[in-house]
């Protein structure tokens, strides 16, 4: 009984050493690298491979910036370039238009009316009349070339980052009065439009750029004074519940399709409109765009509502924190 558990006590007694440490798990843990050395070998070439090809891609990247930014620069300069070349002679054709209807108002037609009693002064005068008519028109298409190559500029200098914020203390009345005023001739060639202005001077004086904050409101308008030709065009101003001065435009014009309110804002976006009259007129895709962007620049927002054959609303907010009352 004593030798039996002797030996149940030291099972390996008699064998070698070589078989005492075969099979073992130390044995087995040091055969196991060998074994994985292949598959880590793949491994580490795939993730070099992937690496080099990360890093490839990186410098294409980088290259594709570099080229955007490089075109983005020439873009700019061709933007200015030709805004300013179009700006030149339009200077002179304002120039010469206004001096051509100097002439006709101050010497032709009052000569013409003097001779009255001679043959073919009716013809002249209906002539010279018509004259003044299309010069009239010359200017209208000028002044709307004209805003259309700003808004060109504009926008580019913008985006640049270049455009000049001339920022002071002003009151939205005196903003909205300067925009009446550019806008005065447009609607004078419409007599079944009645323009209409709602903004008191006690509203808050707020630092923004005036210059900016009229074009907004000129751009508002023309478009207003473009797509109406009946009833009337309303400007209004005042301070909301939530600290915000809020401007409204409000037509009574043919109206923005539902599909196409979501993206009048958006750069190049031009909205159609179906007019049983003048047909189909579509807008620049600028006007609206450099709008918001003045609007965001000064923290506020801008929107529209409308139903088409009722009459479109552009409202945009300011934030006033810190203003004063004129």
């Amino acid at each position: 009984m004593q030798e039996s558990s002797r030996t149940n006590r030291f099972p390996l007694q008699g064998k070698s050493m070589h078989e005492c440490n075969a099979g073992t798990p130390r044995t087995q843990w040091n055969q196991r690298p060998q074994a994985e050395e292949p598959a880590l070998h793949r491994r580490e070439q795939e993730l070099e491979a992937r690496v080099a090809l990360l890093e490839l891609q990186l410098q294409e990247a980088q290259a594709n910036n570099a080229r955007m930014l490089e075109n983005f620069r020439l873009q700019n300069a061709f933007f200015a370039t030709v805004a300013h070349d179009l700006r030149t002679p339009m200077t002179s054709i304002f120039g010469y238009a206004k001096l051509v209807r100097r002439d006709i108002e101050r010497a032709i037609l009052p000569f013409i009316r003097s001779k009255s009693e001679a043959a073919g002064a009716a013809e002249a005068m209906d002539k010279a009349k018509r004259t003044l008519a299309n010069l009239q028109v010359m200017h209208a298409e000028g002044d709307r070339l004209t805003r259309l190559i700003n808004n060109l500029l504009d926008l580019n200098k913008i985006e640049a980052g270049q455009a000049v914020w001339r920022d002071r203390l002003v009151n939205i009345a005196d903003c909205i009065y300067e925009a009446l005023l550019s806008v005065a001739g447009q609607f004078a060639d419409k007599p079944d439009v009645n323009l209409q202005a709602n903004a008191s001077r006690e509203l808050p004086v707020i630092r923004v750029d005036p210059d900016r904050i009229a074009q907004v409101l000129v751009n508002l308008l023309h478009n207003a004074a473009k797509f109406t030709e009946r009833g009337h065009v309303e400007i209004s101003a005042l301070v909301v519940e939530t600290g915000h001065l809020e401007i409204c435009v409000r037509d009574t014009g043919t109206g923005i399709p539902p599909e196409e309110l979501p993206r009048i804002f958006d750069l190049f976006q031009q909205a159609c409109l179906e007019d049983t009259l003048q047909g189909t007129r579509c807008g620049t895709g600028l006007g609206l765009a450099i709008c918001r962007q003045i609007v965001e620049h000064y923290g506020g927002q801008i929107w529209a509502e409308s139903q088409p054959g009722q009459g479109s609303t552009f409202r945009f907010q300011l934030p006033i924190q810190g203003a004063q009352h004129a």
